[in-house]
């Protein structure tokens, strides 16, 4: 599984990948999420050219969910998430999912804490500094995208999405025990300011996960650099009945 981190500019290097009316075939005024459409399939092409030898973006549908994937099971699964000037994309031979967000300061954080987090949530982050409350909350939230996500059911039940951010497990519908969620933080040279990105991955897998970025030259770069800092073990639906 391969996990790809890009700038919007430099992915957007990537369009000529695409076919050439790709860009007129889409319907969105606004200029802005035109082009973080094209780069995400841009740097999707890429991707399947460099790791899977396919030379064409296999025709995709979405989901009831709003979740994207390819038509036919020939193909790889893959997920892409964007938040700012920055786009994440996991690819790989089972079900995927990936979120990155900026950390932004919030107004009243420990308002919207007690809002939207669960008890088990809430014991954890408000025993931190505002600081690290700030960091873990961002983190926790990727992680919260990351499930949805991966299941492809969207947020149908918010009830049985399950974090313990002090025994780092997770879990939410049909994800099984053998997947679980890695979370790391980046910043330069990855992105150009704090952002936290969680991905989803087989552990009984032998392949397990490589990270790339995009650089300025078009060329997906293998990274060392990036180091995952929690794991979140998952409980299928089953054990969270119990």
């Amino acid at each position: 599984m391969q996990v790809i981190i890009s700038s919007t500019e430099n992915a957007l290097k990537l369009e000529s990948l695409l076919k050439n009316d790709y860009r007129a075939g889409l319907k969105y005024s606004n200029q802005r999420v035109l082009d973080e459409h094209v780069a995400s399939r841009a740097l999707l092409q890429k991707a399947l050219i460099e790791f899977y030898r396919i030379s064409y973006l296999p025709e995709i549908i979405t989901l009831q969910s709003g979740k994207p994937c390819f038509k036919e099971a020939r193909y790889p699964f893959f997920n892409l998430s964007n938040s700012g000037k920055y786009l994440a994309l996991a690819i790989g031979g089972y079900e995927v999912g990936v979120d990155i967000e900026f950390e932004r300061k919030r107004h009243n954080l420990e308002g919207l804490i007690k809002r939207v987090c669960s008890k088990k949530e809430q014991s954890f982050l408000l025993s931190l500094d505002e600081t690290n409350m700030l960091h873990e909350f961002t983190r926790l939230w990727t992680v919260k995208e990351c499930l949805v996500k991966t299941t492809g059911k969207g947020l149908v039940d918010v009830e049985m999405l399950y974090i313990d951010p002090i025994e780092n497990t997770s879990g939410y519908y049909n994800l099984p025990s053998s997947n679980q969620i890695c979370s790391t933080s980046l910043n330069t040279p990855f992105t150009d300011k704090l952002a936290y990105l969680s991905f989803s991955c087989n552990k009984n897998t032998e392949d397990g996960y490589e990270f790339f970025y995009l650089d300025e030259e078009k060329k997906l770069v293998k990274t060392e650099n990036i180091k995952v800092e929690k794991t979140y073990e998952n409980y299928s639906l089953r054990d969270l009945i119990k």
